[in-house]
């Protein structure tokens, strides 16, 4: 199952490189959205095994989540997975996430970070 990832990215230069390569390496591509930054995340992400695209301006998530999927679009994916540039999302549940997919059990996933609320 061909699988692009996407992520949106807004000064992450510090933790994206990171992020990347964890789920280039689970994944067919990676499409990062530097959206506006004002860091180094453009150079950094550069430097990272992904398709690159900016906005020169922050136009906020959801718009450097729809440049990011209508590029993916392009890469004929079979299934998309969505995360955020600063680590909150663990690439190693790729897998655990795209599984049902795979199986023919589910059109969609949406997984939920457990949050330890003590």
């Amino acid at each position: 199952m061909r699988t692009i990832a996407v992520i949106p990215c807004y000064n992450e230069g510090s933790r994206v490189a990171e992020v990347v390569r964890a789920v280039a390496a689970r994944v067919d591509a990676v499409v990062a959205v530097d959206d506006g930054s004002r860091d180094d995340t453009a150079v950094v992400l550069a430097a990272s095994p992904c398709v690159l695209l900016r906005h020169r301006t922050n136009l906020g998530k959801a718009a450097a989540l729809k440049t990011g999927l209508l590029a993916s679009l392009r890469l004929s994916p079979e299934a998309l997975v969505l995360l955020d540039a600063d680590g909150q999302h663990r690439p190693e549940d790729i897998p655990v996430v795209l599984a049902p997919l795979r199986a023919n059990q589910a059109d969609m996933v949406v997984a939920v970070r457990a949050l330890d609320r003590s």
